[in-house]
């Protein structure tokens, strides 16, 4: 048992982070029965876990003084740029240059 908070997991498929409004398992299941589906977890760091729970209780403006490091991650900047879109000229130079 890894106890790691829900709020500090990241569950994949592939490429793709799934979220909790994105998909069931069953969008996941292979067509055949003998066929592996596979997922990772990966686990989020606690200052990161702790960005994210402000974005998502709607206070985006915080990301203005995270770290470089937060303001490099892709997940927390999309999610703060969504809220807040003029934040985006706080995200990392390689960020700003994504189309995404």
């Amino acid at each position: 048992k890894l106890q790691v908070a829900y709020s500090r997991q990241r569950l994949l498929s592939g490429c793709e982070i799934l979220h909790d409004d994105s998909a069931t398992i069953s969008n996941f299941c292979p067509c055949q029965s003998d066929d592996r589906l596979e997922f990772s977890l990966l686990i989020r760091s606690e200052e990161e876990a702790e960005m994210m729970k402000l974005i998502q209780d709607g206070n985006s403006e915080h990301f203005s003084i995270a770290t470089p490091e937060l303001k490099a991650n892709k997940e927390i900047a999309m999610a703060s740029v969504r809220q807040n879109g003029s934040l985006l000229r706080f995200c990392s130079e390689h960020l700003k240059e994504d189309r995404e």
